[in-house]
C-alpha cells in the first residue's frame, strides 16, 4: 500500500500536460484562463448556496444544499488543480481529487432521487395563488368581525385604563392614609405638650407666649394637612346628615364672595325642587370652597363661576363604579385657563399642583375626591385649555329631608366627677401626652401600651369608668379590644382615638390629634353617668 501510494503521487517519468500541448502559448493560456474562470465560478456557487441556507433556516431540505455545495466545490478545485498539471505532472493528486469528486457526486445523486416525490408534493405557484385567493376571501368575510373586535378592544383598553387609574389612586390613598396616621400621632404628642406648656407659661412673658403660639399654629396647620390626607384616603371622620344643597350654598355665599374677590362673578343655578344628600355639611362646604378657590386661581384676570345642581339617574356600568340609582350632580364651572390632558389626568393626585411653590399644597382636589368617594359618590373633572374647567361632585340622593337636631350643650368638665380612665396606645409619645391631658382634666389614668395588658389590668381593677384606646395597634387592634371589653363588661364605655373614621365602625371615636377641650367634651357624658350612679348609691 505504501509503495502504491508512493507510485501514485510520484511525478518521475511523467510529462506535464503542457508538453502534450507542445507548449503552444495560445493553447496553454486558453486552458489556464478557462479552468481559472470555471474554478472561480464553481467556488462562488457554494458560497451563494451557503448564504441562502444560513439565512433561510426554515428550509426543509437544507442539508441537500450542503451536499450540492460540497460537490460543486470539489469540481471547482479539480479545475483549478488542472492549471497546475500544465506545468507539474502531479496527476496522482489530481486523481485523488477526481475520486473525491466522484464519491460526493454519487452520494448527492443517491440522496436526490428519493427526495423527488417529496419535492413534487410542494405546492406549485398556481396552487399557492388559489390558496391565497381563498385566504383573501376569508379575510374579507372577517373584516366586519375584526372591526367589531377593534371596537371591543378599544372599550376594554379604556376600561383597563380607568381600572389602572382607580388602582393608582387606591395605592396613593393607602400610602397617604398611613402617612397621615403616623403624622397624627406626632401631632397628638406635640399639641398635648404645647397645651400643657401654655398653662404653665408665666404671665407677662410675651416673647415666650409668641413662640408658643407660633408652635401651636404650625401644629394646627399640620393637623389640617393630615385631615386633607385622610380625606383623600377616605379615612377621615365624617358626620353625615341630610343636607339641602341650595340652602348650604346660599349660606356660604358671603364666604365665597370674600374668598373670590370682586373680579369673579358668582352665579348659582338650582331647580325648584332638588333631592337632599347625605353628607358631612362642613366637609361639603370645604370641598366647594376648595373648588371655588381653584377656579379663582385659574381666572387671574377675572371671570365667571357657576355653581349648579340637578338630579341624575345612573344605570349599571358606571365608569366610577357607582351603584345604579338617583344622584345629585353638583357642578362648579369656571371660565378660566383650563387644563391639558396630562394635567387633568393627575389633577386629583395628592400634592400635585401647577401653582408656584408656596401657593398651594396640591391637596384641594384630593380632599374633594376623598369626600365624594367616602360619601358614596365620585368626583369628575372636565377641562379644555382656554375654555375653563368643570368639577362635578356626584352624591347619592337622600330619600327624605330630615334636618338634624341640635345637641344639648354639655356641662363644663369642672362640674363633673373625676373618672378612672384606662388609656391604651402603642405609641409612647401619644400615650404620655394623652395621659398628661387627662390628668390635667382631673382624671385618674392607667396608661398601657398594649391591648392584651389592658384586658389583664381590667380584671384586677374593676373600678375603671371608661376606656380610651388607639385604633391601629399591633396585635389586637382598638376595635378588637372594644369588642372583647363589650363581652366582659357591656356597660363599660369605650372611646376609640383615631384619625380613621371608617375603620372605627359604629364605635364612639375621637379624632386625632387630641385637644384638651375635645377630651373634656367626649368624657362629659361618661362623667354624668358616673355621677348619676354615685347619687343612686349615696
Amino acid at each position: 500500500m505504501i509503495e502504491f501510494m508512493r507510485q501514485l503521487f510520484s511525478v518521475e517519468s511523467l510529462a506535464p500536460h503542457g508538453m502534450c500541448l507542445t507548449w503552444r502559448p495560445e493553447l496553454i493560456w486558453t486552458h489556464v484562463v478557462s479552468d481559472a474562470l470555471i474554478g472561480v465560478a464553481y467556488l462562488s456557487i457554494p458560497l451563494a448556496l451557503a448564504a441562502f441556507v444560513v439565512k433561510r433556516k426554515d428550509l426543509r431540505f437544507g442539508w441537500m444544499f450542503w451536499c450540492f455545495a460540497t460537490f460543486i466545490t470539489a469540481c471547482g478545485v479539480t479545475h483549478l488543480f488542472g492549471i497546475r498539471t500544465l506545468w507539474v505532472p502531479d496527476y496522482g493528486t489530481e486523481a485523488v481529487l477526481k475520486v473525491f469528486t466522484a464519491a460526493i457526486s454519487l452520494a448527492t445523486a443517491a440522496a436526490l432521487w428519493p427526495l423527488l416525490p417529496v419535492a413534487l408534493a410542494v405546492p406549485s405557484p398556481s396552487q399557492l395563488e388559489a390558496a391565497n385567493a381563498s385566504l383573501r376571501a376569508r379575510i374579507l368575510e372577517r373584516d366586519a368581525a375584526l372591526d367589531a373586535l377593534r371596537r371591543e378592544i378599544a372599550e376594554r383598553e379604556k376600561a383597563e385604563e380607568t381600572l389602572r387609574q382607580v388602582q393608582k389612586m387606591e395605592a396613593i390613598g393607602q400610602l397617604t392614609g398611613g402617612v397621615a396616621h403616623d403624622f397624627n400621632n406626632l401631632l397628638s404628642a406635640t399639641l398635648s405638650s404645647l397645651q400643657l406648656l401654655a398653662k404653665r407659661l408665666p404671665e407677662g412673658d410675651a416673647k415666650a407666649r409668641r413662640y408658643l403660639d407660633n408652635a401651636v399654629a404650625a401644629s394646627e396647620r399640620g393637623a389640617a394637612l393630615t385631615h386633607r390626607l385622610l380625606a383623600f384616603a377616605r379615612r377621615q371622620t365624617l358626620a353625615p346628615a341630610t343636607i339641602d344643597v341650595p340652602g348650604l350654598v346660599g349660606g356660604m355665599m358671603d364666604l365665597l364672595q370674600r374668598s373670590l374677590g370682586p373680579m369673579i362673578d358668582v352665579e348659582t343655578r338650582f331647580p325648584e325642587r332638588l333631592a337632599p344628600v347625605e353628607v358631612d355639611a362642613n366637609q361639603l362646604e370645604l370641598a366647594l370652597l376648595n373648588l371655588a378657590v381653584n377656579a379663582r386661581d385659574a381666572m387671574p384676570e377675572g371671570g365667571r363661576l357657576v355653581i349648579s345642581a340637578r338630579e341624575e339617574t345612573l344605570g349599571a356600568g358606571d365608569p366610577d363604579g357607582l351603584a345604579p340609582g338617583r344622584y345629585v350632580r353638583i357642578s362648579v364651572r369656571d371660565t378660566g385657563v383650563g387644563m391639558d390632558t396630562q394635567t387633568l389626568a393627575r389633577a386629583a393626585e395628592p400634592f400635585y399642583t401647577t401653582k408656584e411653590i408656596g401657593k398651594g399644597t396640591g391637596l384641594g382636589l384630593s380632599m374633594v375626591h376623598g369626600l365624594a368617594a367616602q360619601s358614596g359618590g365620585a368626583l369628575r373633572l372636565a377641562s379644555e385649555p382656554g375654555f375653563g374647567t368643570e368639577a362635578v361632585i356626584l352624591l347619592p340622593a337622600a330619600s327624605a329631608a330630615a334636618p338634624a337636631a341640635s345637641p344639648d350643650p354639655e356641662p363644663a368638665a369642672e362640674d363633673l366627677p373625676a373618672l378612672r380612665v384606662l388609656l391604651v396606645d402603642d405609641d409612647p409619645l401619644v400615650l404620655a401626652g394623652t395621659r398628661d391631658l387627662l390628668v390635667e382634666l382631673g382624671h385618674s389614668v392607667v396608661a398601657l401600651p398594649a391591648a392584651a395588658e389592658a384586658l389583664a389590668r381590667l380584671e384586677s381593677e374593676p373600678d375603671i369608668d371608661v376606656v380610651l384606646t388607639d385604633l391601629a395597634m399591633p396585635g389586637m387592634t382598638g376595635v378588637a379590644l372594644a369588642q372583647a371589653l363589650r363581652e366582659r363588661r357591656p356597660e363599660l364605655p369605650v372611646l376609640l382615638l383615631t384619625g380613621f373614621g371608617d375603620a372605627a365602625g359604629d364605635w364612639p371615636r375621637l379624632a386625632k390629634p387630641l385637644r384638651e377641650e375635645d377630651l373634656a367634651r367626649a368624657l362629659a357624658p361618661v362623667a354624668r353617668s358616673v355621677a348619676a350612679r354615685r347619687a343612686e348609691h349615696a
